[in-house]
């Protein structure tokens, strides 16, 4: 039976799933907490298996000129165990491919391309895979969301789901602004490249740590770090497990907007709640797709209405919102921040 996380330990969880750079006096202050008392949970919430460190690469700054969404239904007459070791696999020789699920029938994978191209040998790659495993091959469609057309929000974001779920009595609760990425391709040395490799590949390492494996002083690392923060390469994140008692289903919503849809219309219609509700969200003017955790169905019935509701009263969507609701029990990792074969790929 999972456990219920105690109090000082959700104080400690949203202040750093809210900023993942926050220390432990900077928590304390947030929280009203000892910085000692911080320091033991936030160990044991690691320890415990309730969250984890990711620091997130700027894909925008890195060459690429799109996220894609990837998902589709699969085949309810096999078994989940095959599909899921199918997909797994896939995934995993698709670097481009950095987190994704499978649900009850489902699947779902978000990605980060250079190209027009690089999605089309994707789905060539992704038939080939399955010509000999059919019944195995999910109906999949992609959205594009090109950095230059869209706005977003893909740093995972769990503060202001956390802030609700643990009925803190926090005020305002941080949220990721969602806002156009300006598209670029920063050069970096060998010497970074590999620092910024290993970075991403253990967020947890000391530079000390990083310097050994690269050959490398602790001071050289630190000052490429600080290059990497001071130019927004990468988003350090911290990203709770949702294991705990107090997490149920997450809610994967697309909603297909009609002609001449802009994003102040949709404000107007809908205020800013609709998207700070959601810790991942990406927004075109014909689009968006969200991610939305909840505490449990009941919250999800109550909230989602509220959230997308303004939307199809206003008249602005083309089609009925499309839905996905799965329990954390039903869904399955296939991938999970996996952003050392993209990022060695992109720095290559």
């Amino acid at each position: 039976m999972r456990q219920q996380l105690s109090r000082p330990k959700r104080l400690v969880l949203f202040a750093l799933a809210e900023d993942g750079s926050r220390t432990d006096v900077e928590v304390a202050e947030r929280t009203g907490m000892k910085e000692s008392t911080v320091g033991l949970h936030r160990r044991e919430l690691l320890k415990e298996g309730h969250m984890r460190y990711v620091n997130f690469p700027s894909f925008e700054k890195l060459g690429c000129e799109m996220l894609v969404e990837f998902y589709g239904n699969t085949n309810p007459a096999i078994s989940a165990d095959i599909k899921i070791k199918a997909y797994k696999e896939f995934f995993e020789q698709t670097p481009q491919v950095f987190d994704a699920i499978s649900g009850v029938g489902f699947v779902r994978a978000s990605s980060a391309m250079v190209s027009v191209s690089e999605l089309v040998e994707f789905r060539d790659k992704h038939d080939a895979f399955f010509e000999n495993a059919r019944s195995s091959k999910a109906a999949i469609m992609s959205t594009i969301f090109p950095f230059d057309v869209s706005r977003c929000s893909y740093v995972y974001n769990y503060g202001p789901f956390l802030h609700r779920a643990f009925g803190l009595e926090i005020p305002d609760p941080r949220s990721m602004p969602i806002e156009r990425r300006k598209r670029e391709k920063t050069p970096l040395t060998k010497a970074e490249a590999r620092t910024f490799v290993e970075i991403v590949r253990s967020p947890m390492a000391t530079d000390a740590e990083i310097g050994g494996r690269i050959h490398r002083s602790r001071q050289s690392v630190t000052d490429m770090r600080n290059d990497f923060l001071e130019q927004g390469l990468y988003t350090r994140t911290v990203i709770p497990t949702l294991i705990s008692a107090e997490f149920g289903p997450t809610a994967y919503v697309r909603l297909k907007f009609r002609p001449g849809a802009k994003f102040e219309a949709k404000m107007s219609a809908a205020g800013d709640d609709w998207w700070r509700q959601a810790c991942y969200i990406l927004e075109r003017d014909s689009e968006i797709l969200g991610i939305y955790p909840f505490a449990d169905f009941a919250e999800y019935k109550a909230l989602m209405n509220k959230f997308i509701g303004p939307f199809q009263q206003s008249g602005l969507l083309a089609e009925e919102p499309e839905i996905i609701t799965v329990s954390r029990e039903n869904t399955v990792d296939l991938v999970e921040c996996s952003f050392v074969p993209l990022v060695s790929l992109l720095l290559s």
